[in-house]
Formats: C-alpha cells, structure tokens, sequence
C-alpha cells in the first residue's frame, strides 16, 4: 500500500459484506480508504466503528456517531455518546418544570420530523443551538442539521437507516478541529451511506 491509500480488512465472507470507497481529506493530502461492511440489517459494530474512526475521525472531526433510526447505537468515539437524564426548562411564565431527556429519542424523533425537541437539541449532555436544520434539502439528504455551542458544535445528517453525528471544538488547546472539515466529513459519509443503500 501507498502512504495515501489505507485498506480495512474484513474476513466476513464476501456475500456478507457491501463495498463503499471514501475519501478522507486532510489539509495536506487526500487519502482514498476502502472499507468493507456488512449489510444495515446485520450491522456489525466493528465495521461501523471503522466509519467512524476513518471517515469521521480521519475526516476532520473531532468526536463520531452512527445511532440507526431505532435509537440503537452503531459505533462512536470515544469522546461523544447520547445520555438521559433529568433537566428543568422554564414554562411560558417563568416557572422552572422538571424534563426527562432522552438524547437519542430526541435525536431520531428531530431527525424524522424536523421538529427541535422540547429540551432543544442535546448530545453528550451538551445543549446547542441549532444554527440551520432542513428536511431534503441539500443534496437531497433527508435531514441535515448544524448546532454550536460556544466553541463546539455537531453536524447531524440522517439518511435512510441511520443518523450520522460528527462534532467539532474550536477551542481544543491541543488538537482543535473545525466546523467546516467537521460539516464536509459528516456530509461526505451521509452522502456515502445514501448512495450504497443505507
């Protein structure tokens, strides 16, 4: 192999695995990635951790997330996941009301219909604001979101079977990532995804 091509071996039988081919850009370079996976209907979690760590990862994201539309988790990283938990929201007159917030259901549910959750959208434990979300718009993607807060911030695209989440921090002092590399390797992989059946 060349120092710009890297190959993920998978010893399914080949009957049990889809071809994508990727590209992971970087500042300096292109690199081509070939990874091979099973079929969504019998995802494998190291297949889809390989997404994650190449195409998201290695795309200019700083953390990583497949979570399929029933609210199952598929691979991430190891410094992003969804949680629930207990929060308080204020009422129309001010009053502070207890919430349960389930990051994945609100996710799926905000993915599916385009409507933000009552608690807004929460991933990691982190609320952002989100910052533009359309339903079948660019590229014809079926949902695609921006958020940020502060100085990180997601890019959330849902495709057929599965939400592809990546996140992104400016203010990381020793490897900060950035929204504009985050944005194009969750896209890039949605885009993938989409056009391989998933």
């Amino acid at each position: 192999l060349n120092t710009n091509e890297q190959r993920l071996k998978d010893t399914r039988p080949a009957h049990e695995r889809a071809h994508v081919m990727g590209c992971v850009a970087s500042a300096e370079e292109v690199t081509t990635v070939e990874l091979d996976i099973k079929d969504a209907g019998e995802s494998s979690a190291d297949g889809w951790k390989a997404y994650v760590d190449t195409q998201l990862l290695g795309g200019g994201c700083g953390g990583g997330m497949i979570v399929g539309l029933k609210e199952e988790l598929w691979a991430k990283s190891d410094n992003l996941g969804l949680k629930s938990y207990k929060t308080t929201l204020l009422d129309d007159e001010g009053n502070s009301k207890p919430v349960d917030v389930n990051e994945v259901r609100d996710l799926v549910a905000f993915a599916k219909t385009g409507v933000k959750p009552d608690a807004g959208l929460r991933i990691n434990g982190t609320k952002y604001m989100v910052i533009r979300s359309e339903q079948g718009g660019k590229d014809e993607l079926p949902f695609l979101c921006y958020a940020r807060h502060e100085k990180v911030g997601v890019c959330v695209v849902m495709v057929n079977s599965c939400i592809v989440i990546g996140s992104y921090d400016e203010g990381d002092a020793k490897a900060p990532t950035f929204a504009g590399a985050c944005n194009t390797a969750v896209e890039r992989l949605a885009r993938y995804l989409l056009d391989n059946g998933f």
